[in-house]
This record gives structure tokens, C-alpha cells and sequence, in this order.
């Protein structure tokens, strides 16, 4: 009967850490939890999990630090969930030196790391811009025989993406599409940007039509990528093409898909499509600005369309007393 009586106070004692957690009450969970500790309760694992948990979410990443030094000062044994949270914790706050040193510890440690404390080591990577050591740690995976997945192949990419080592990015989508691992809409969405970066307009295509003929639903970024890929290669064909496709899907078109369009029939010579894109953007409710304004003019003065460029000048020139009249 008292055995049964402990286990239900310590049960609702985590309920209710659990709880403050997900309202993101912190210091409410850590009151209940010094409380248990106080009734003699010695806190499990369980326990510990639950706090470190509660702390997490609110992105208290010392908290969740002194949690994890306490199980080691109580005997209580820390397990992968334990390393996991106060990882997760760190990552909230960009600490990505303190959350490697924890998968440090938890390597080398008695414990076997999953894939999940990866993932967020290699997000926390991602945050403070250390790609190289995001690398590393995809390397070190396969090294441990874990089964790389695409969440952590695409958070690898994305750092790289983000802080502008392209060159690495393609070479990690080159291995993830040689692999088993099915792709995503984030992963495409990354390779289209690495072509659009990399000047491979033909590639971009590519793998757009992949993405389609797989069925996954595209966001319009992917579609932005393709188009100034197409924009970047003198395409002005193939990225009005890019442009007509993301209409048919219905998504809400942004300005930088029409700014990349009209750049590339500026480039190509091709004023009357430049004007087209424009009527389009304003078809679409969308406010054009001074980039997309300024390369119709310009397809329009070098085809010798003056007339043209000077109404697309007062265009300017309305929208920018339309931005000054709202905004005062």
C-alpha cells in the first residue's frame, strides 16, 4: 500500500511538471520539482526528464544544465532522453558549443546516441553557422552506424545553403540523392536553391520536374529558386515557363518571382513580356517595387520603347506617392 501510494504522488507530482512545462511556466516546475525532492521522494529518471522537459521549452538551457549535473550528484542515471532535452534546450538559445559537448559526453559516454540527438546538434550547428562541424557530425553518424535520414541530411544542406558554402551543399544533395533515403519538399527545395546559386538553370529544371512528377507539394520558394536559376542562365523562356507553373498550382506568388522574370526578358530583349509580368504582378495585387519597375524600363529603352518606359516611370513614381501616402 505505501509502495503503491509513492508511486502515485511521485506520478503526480510529474504530471504536474509536465503540465507548468507546456504552459511554459518553468519556474512552476521546477517549485514542484524541489518539492518532490523535498518530500523524500527520490526523484527517477523519469523525473529528472520531465524537469529538464519543462525547462527546454522555455528555453531555459542552464536550468535544464543544472538538472543534468544534478542526476550525476544523485545517482540517478541519465539516459539518451536526459543528454536529448538539455541539448534541445541549448539549441533553443544558438549555446551550439554546449550542446556538441553534450553528444561528446553522450559518445563517449556509456550511452548510444540516436539520430535525434544528431539532428539536434546538428541544428544547433545550423543556428550558430558552424557548418563544418555540422559535416563532422554527418560523417561521425555513418562512422556510428546510424541511419542518416533525410532530417538530417537537409539540416546539414541548409547550413551549408545558409551560410554560403554552396559548393558543399551540392555535393551533400549529390550523395542524398545517390542514397535510399526518399527526398522531400525541403530537400528539393534545397537542391533547386544550390542550382540557382551554382548557375545550373538545367539542373533547377530537373529537379522541379522530379519534385512534380513525384507529387509533393511545392512551396513558391522552390518555384523563386527555379525561376532566378532560369533568370541567372539568360532563360527567359523557361523561367516565364517557372512563373506559368506556380500560377497553375494556385500558390500566392510572391514579388521576387516576378522581379527574377522580368529580369530575364530584360536580358533577353524581350520588352513586351517584361510589360506582361507586370500587368500580371498587378493582376496579382502584388506592389511592384524599384527592381522590377527599373528592368522594365530598361527592357523598354533597349528595344527603343520610350513611350513605354516613360509610363512605367509614372508607375513608379504613383506607387511611391501611394507608399508615402500610407505610411503617413
Amino acid at each position: 500500500m505505501v509502495e503503491a501510494k509513492l508511486e502515485r504522488d511521485t506520478t503526480s507530482f510529474e504530471a504536474g511538471i509536465i503540465a507548468c512545462g507546456s504552459c511554459e511556466q518553468w519556474q512552476q516546475a521546477l517549485a514542484l520539482f524541489r518539492e518532490m525532492c523535498d518530500s523524500n521522494m527520490q526523484p527517477s529518471v523519469s523525473g529528472f526528464n520531465v524537469a529538464i522537459g519543462a525547462v527546454k521549452a522555455s528555453g531555459q538551457w542552464p536550468q535544464a544544465m543544472w538538472l543534468l549535473r544534478e542526476m550525476s550528484i544523485t545517482k540517478v542515471e541519465s539516459d539518451v532522453i536526459s543528454f536529448a532535452g538539455t541539448m534541445h534546450a541549448c539549441e533553443k538559445c544558438g549555446q551550439w558549443q554546449h550542446a556538441l559537448a553534450l553528444l561528446r559526453d553522450l559518445v563517449e559516454g556509456k550511452l548510444e546516441p540516436d539520430v535525434i540527438s544528431y539532428c539536434i546538434a546538428l541544428s544547433a550547428c545550423n543556428k550558430g553557422g558552424e557548418w563544418q562541424h555540422a559535416v563532422a557530425l554527418l560523417r561521425q553518424m555513418c562512422e556510428y552506424n546510424l541511419e542518416l535520414d533525410a532530417m538530417s541530411q537537409t539540416i546539414t544542406m541548409s547550413t551549408c545553403v545558409r551560410w554560403g558554402q554552396w559548393q558543399q551543399a551540392a555535393l551533400l544533395f549529390d550523395e542524398l540523392r545517390d542514397s535510399r533515403i526518399e527526398l522531400n519538399t525541403v530537400a528539393y527545395g534545397l537542391g533547386v536553391n544550390v542550382c540557382k546559386q551554382s548557375g545550373q538553370w538545367l539542373q533547377a529544371l530537373l529537379l522541379l520536374r522530379d519534385v512534380q512528377e513525384s507529387r509533393l507539394e511545392l512551396d513558391i520558394t522552390t518555384y523563386i529558386s527555379a525561376v532566378s536559376a532560369c533568370q541567372k542562365g539568360g532563360q527567359w523562356q523557361h523561367a516565364l515557363s517557372v512563373l506559368m507553373d506556380s500560377r497553375e498550382a494556385e500558390l500566392d506568388i510572391e514579388l521576387n518571382s516576378y522581379s527574377a522574370g522580368i529580369i530575364a526578358c530584360q536580358k533577353g530583349g524581350q520588352w513586351r513580356q517584361a510589360l506582361l509580368l507586370l500587368r500580371d504582378l498587378l493582376e496579382d495585387n502584388v506592389e511592384p517595387d524599384i527592381i522590377c519597375c527599373g528592368a522594365g524600363v530598361s527592357a523598354c529603352e533597349w528595344a527603343g520603347q520610350g513611350r513605354q518606359a516613360l509610363a512605367l516611370l509614372g508607375l513608379m513614381a504613383a506607387c511611391s506617392r501611394l507608399r508615402h501616402h500610407v505610411g503617413s
